[in-house]
Parts: C-alpha cells; structure tokens; sequence
C-alpha cells in the first residue's frame, strides 16, 4: 500500500514514520517538494503519486500566530486537504485527516462526541472546521475518508506544552500557567499508532462491504488541567535531574 504524508517533519509526522508498519510505502515529501500552502503543489504531487492514502497531518498550529496569519494558515489547514480531496475522489484514494478539538467552543464541561455540533472560537479552530465540511463534501464514496480529531498534543520533540515547561522551568523562578482549562494529554507514539490501527480498521470494513466510523476522536487517558500538569512535569523533572531548580508555578485564570 503506498500512503502519502504530510508533514513529515513535525513531532506527529515523525511519529507515524517511525511506527510505519513493513507492508507500508510511505511517500515523506519536505516542503520544497509539497508545500502545503501552494495550490498548485498540492495537487500535482498527489496527481503524479497517486498514493492510495494521504495521512494528512501537516498543518499551521500555532493557534495565537494564527490569529495575525489568516491568509496562511487557511491555505494550509483548509485549501490543502479541500484539495487533496479533489483528487484522490477522482481516482479513488482515501484520506486520513489529523483534526483537532479546536473545532469545538470548550463549552461542553464533559467529553465530546463525534456527532457534537461543531462551534469553533479561534482562527485555528475555524481553518481545521472548514477542513472538515470540505472533506465531506468532496470525499463521499463509503469510507474514503477518516477524520481523526485529538487534543493537547506533547512529544519529545518540536513545539509543544511539556518541552515549553521544561524550557521555562529551567530560567525562571517561577511561571504562571491556566488553571480552569480542563482537557486530556496526547502522545504522539500513542496518537501515531492509533493512524496505523485506524487505516487497517478501514481497510478491512471497506473488504467486508461495511461501512467504517468517518469521524473518530482520539487522546490518550485522563483529565488534567494546564496547572496540574506543569505541577507534575516539574515533580518528574527534578526526579530524574533535569532540573535542580525548584521553580513556582502559580495558578492563573
């Protein structure tokens, strides 16, 4: 099976090519290759690759960078995958779409379901909502499509929560982190095996005749606030001697 993916060079996308299954041709463009935000890229190289699945996991997620970056970060979050759509409906392929819980408004106070009604509140949010009406728009022969939506995402590498913590801990005396956001933490190995099971998921409901979830959301187990977990981060980090200095953290609104 040869699967095409984007944003390989992210935490996620490094992730899913480091648990690629041996049946797998994997496609790992950079970006002078696939540029996410040029039009005409897009669909050339799906075009000419023909891939039977693109794991679509590249995106603009600085969520407060969005908010002055409109213009780019509707090419990349919406334009593409609307795109990628196009031509994998007109030969076939499937899509696998990295979503995220931005979609909805927060309002909630429990988990949400598949079928929530979407409301995002931000650029961010509103870019990857988009995404997700185009895809089902365009993608609507049975199971050529899966939406995967997750949250709160950390890795080892790249731009995320735990690593800006460990960054901040270790300069300053103390910091102030949210303490009234609620939400579950995604490892991106977990979150990256889950794309894996998922693909072969569908394959096999699309060999038997039936018909796969298209949406699914995906975290890893619990619940904690922003607060909590730099309080924990903080606790495994002077455990193993990653830092000595004992920074405050105080809880703000």
């Amino acid at each position: 099976m040869k699967i095409l993916l984007t944003g390989g060079s992210g935490q996620l996308g490094k992730s899913i090519i480091k648990l690629k299954p041996l049946n797998i041709d994997l496609i790992t463009p950079d970006r002078s290759k696939l540029d996410l935000s040029k039009t005409e890229s897009c669909i050339k190289f799906v075009k000419k690759e023909k891939p039977d699945w693109i794991i679509n996991c590249g995106a603009f997620t600085n969520v407060d960078k969005a908010e002055s970056e409109r213009e780019n970060v509707f090419l990349i979050n919406h334009e593409a995958p609307k795109n990628f759509s196009k031509v994998l409906s007109d030969y076939g392929g499937k899509l696998l779409h990295i979503s995220s819980d931005y979609v909805f408004d927060g309002c909630k106070n429990k988990p949400y379901l598949t079928n929530d009604k979407v409301n995002p509140q931000n650029v961010y949010g509103y870019s990857k909502a988009l995404a997700e009406q185009s895809i089902k728009e365009i993608l609507t022969e049975k199971n050529s499509y899966s939406i995967l939506r997750t949250s709160w995402v950390v890795s080892p590498i790249g731009n995320n929560f735990l690593l800006t913590m460990i960054k901040l801990m270790k300069r300053n005396n103390d910091i102030r982190v949210v303490n009234d956001q609620l939400g579950s933490m995604t490892s991106t190995l977990n979150l990256a095996k889950s794309c894996w099971l998922l693909i072969s998921a569908n394959e096999k409901y699309t060999l038997k005749n039936l018909e796969f979830p298209p949406i699914q959301h995906w975290c890893d187990e619990g619940i904690i606030s922003w607060y909590k977990l730099a309080i924990e981060i903080r606790k495994i980090t002077m455990e193993k001697n990653f830092i000595k200095n004992p920074c405050e953290i105080k809880p703000i609104s």
